[in-house]
């Protein structure tokens, strides 16, 4: 019997020459399989929708921000032991805090001090804040005040610059009209930061993601009744830039975006395309494909045409450079959905359920290895669990290859 070596030598001789055929890679790759261990992340929880949000150590594991809704009002921090979520060490980072389910944010530094954002909208200053980690472990930190005023933070963002200071987008609401705002920590540790109004041209400003590039110049996903919107900063503090409309509005506006960048160097941006006067507005799932590096137009495509309640859009990238992408519902089954991309354009994929019967607050962070790790709260149960997304085991060679 060939031996292990053997065998993946003749099929990637053999996926070589097959390659050649158009669709190939595409057609080879079977759906993607989610699956939900019988242990909880969280316990305990006041049941309901709130935000719950994850980034990745670089072994694997797991680190979990969460609102315990009221009448808890607490935010908390769960690092977690091993991949699985089995065990770990919950940290309060605020007592008295309560936000909607998008106003919560996570990143990891390069030493794994974990930095959130957020918004409070219950102790004062009622606002959009920062809290940045001492260590690893979270065994101390510091809050900073971004914003104060009602409505002045909410949909918070949290990323790193190249050179590791936390940036933090957030969509300012006191006038009604939405209005894009950057925060730029002078620091690693964010001991100060200058905020500033990017975009306030047209509604626009929720929901924001950001992407960084090697010139340590931001691309930042923003969404509103103004369309889907990508915002070119010309500089690192981001003091100036353009703003791209890349995809006009449908008759209820847009929500819920996320960028990411293709192998070579063009965004993905995935949103939700919103429809008619009806409150809880349904909506589809959408993707516009950038035409450039700096998005500067776009073309959109439907990800899942079924109209639903939507809720949430996130978007991760796979190791072969294809995006999976995860997206929930506020009515109906309660379902957590994801599209799967065939290619690396997601000119085609496949839809699937992560779960039926979650609530709305979900997050998503992709793996070394393929796996996307989904958090999400089952319906009214007060517990967090995590979604584990991968091709079959047999078949994770698949997962790498793609010639195109």
């Amino acid at each position: 019997m060939p031996d292990r070596f053997s065998q993946t030598l003749a099929r990637f001789f053999l996926l070589t020459l097959l390659s050649a055929l158009p669709g190939f890679a595409a057609a080879m790759e079977p759906l993607i399989g989610c699956r939900i261990p019988t242990n909880d992340a969280v316990s305990g929880l006041v049941a309901g929708s709130d935000n719950t949000v994850i980034a990745l150590r670089p072994d694997g594991r797991p680190v979990i921000a969460y609102f315990d809704p009221p009448p808890a009002n607490l935010l908390k921090l769960l690092l977690c032991d091993d991949r699985e979520c089995t065990s770990g060490t919950t940290r309060l980072i605020e007592a008295n805090a309560v936000a909607s389910s998008v106003d919560l944010s996570l990143v990891l530094k390069p030493g794994g001090e974990p930095v959130l954002s957020y918004y409070n909208k219950l102790s004062a200053p009622q606002g959009a804040r920062v809290y940045v980690c001492s260590d690893a472990d979270c065994s101390s930190g510091a809050s900073l005040p971004l914003t104060s005023g009602v409505g002045f933070g909410i949909t918070t963002n949290v990323s790193l610059s190249p050179g590791a200071r936390p940036f933090v987008t957030l969509c300012d609401r006191r006038n009604v009209v939405d209005d894009l705002v950057a925060c730029r920590c002078g620091d690693s540790s964010c001991t100060n930061a200058q905020c500033r109004v990017v975009h306030d041209a047209a509604p626009a400003g929720l929901y924001s993601d950001t992407l960084w590039r090697a010139d340590d110049t931001a691309l930042i996903a923003h969404v509103g009744y103004s369309g889907a919107n990508v915002y070119q900063c010309s500089n690192a503090d981001c003091s100036s830039g353009v703003n791209h409309l890349v995809v006009p509005p449908t008759s209820g506006g847009t929500g819920y975006s996320a960028i990411a960048a293709r192998q070579d160097g063009r965004p993905l941006m995935v949103f939700g395309a919103f429809y008619g006067s009806d409150p809880l507005q349904p909506a589809v799932a959408m993707l516009a494909d950038c035409a450039d590096s700096n998005c500067t137009t776009a073309t959109p495509r439907v990800l899942d045409a079924t109209q639903r309640y939507l809720r949430i859009v996130r978007m991760a990238m796979r190791p072969n450079g294809r995006a999976f992408i995860v997206y929930g519902e506020a009515q109906g089954q309660n379902s957590l959905y994801f599209h799967q991309c065939l290619d690396r354009n997601c000119s085609s994929g496949r839809n699937g359920i992560v779960t039926a019967g979650a609530e709305y607050g979900h997050d998503l962070a992709m793996r070394d290895d393929g796996v996307a790790v989904v958090v999400y709260r089952p319906r009214n149960s007060g517990k967090i669990k995590l979604a584990f997304c991968s091709l079959p085991t047999d078949l994770i060679f698949f997962d790498d290859f793609d010639p195109r």
